[in-house]
């Protein structure tokens, strides 16, 4: 056998382990996800399998709604194509992130080490939240961040 056979059947192993890795990823934080959004009464829980769009369920349990959700993020991904601008939106959407994170550990009564943890640990911290019964509060939105979200209209 030679090296470069050698070399591409590592690559093709490693592909392997790197996609199996991701599809259980994927599925340890869906059954959490879904499971909370049931639990929550939100509508149309079997989103929460879809990739990218479980994203929007995760919005909900920020106590967010879709509109915002399809707003914020069509905004990101066309900032993210346009040249000199798209090292902006990277940074935005971390923030995003960590907002809507904080925003869902806040929302099952979490504290300050919950919400971090939250921010670390997500789909781990979800199935705490699932498995831990804590109850669902959906807390106010800050006000200054509530009339921004009036005033794009996106309720």
């Amino acid at each position: 056998m030679d090296f470069e056979n050698m070399i591409g059947g590592m690559i093709i192993i490693i592909a392997g382990i790197i996609l199996i890795f991701s599809l259980i990823s994927y599925l340890f934080s869906a059954i959490a996800l879904y499971a909370l959004t049931k639990r929550t009464g939100q509508k149309h829980a079997w989103m929460s399998w879809v990739p990218l769009v479980n994203d929007a369920k995760l919005f909900n349990l920020a106590g967010l709604t879709d509109k915002c959700f399809f707003v914020v993020m069509l905004t990101l991904y066309v900032l993210s194509l346009v040249p000199y601008v798209s090292f902006v939106s990277t940074p935005i959407n971390i923030a995003v992130t960590l907002f809507v994170k904080w925003r869902v550990a806040k929302n099952f009564g979490g504290e300050a080490l919950q919400s971090v943890l939250t921010i670390l640990l997500g789909p781990i911290m979800l199935w705490y939240f699932w498995l831990g019964k804590k109850e669902w509060i959906n807390t106010q939105i800050h006000p200054e961040i509530q009339s921004l979200i009036d005033q794009l209209n996106l309720n």
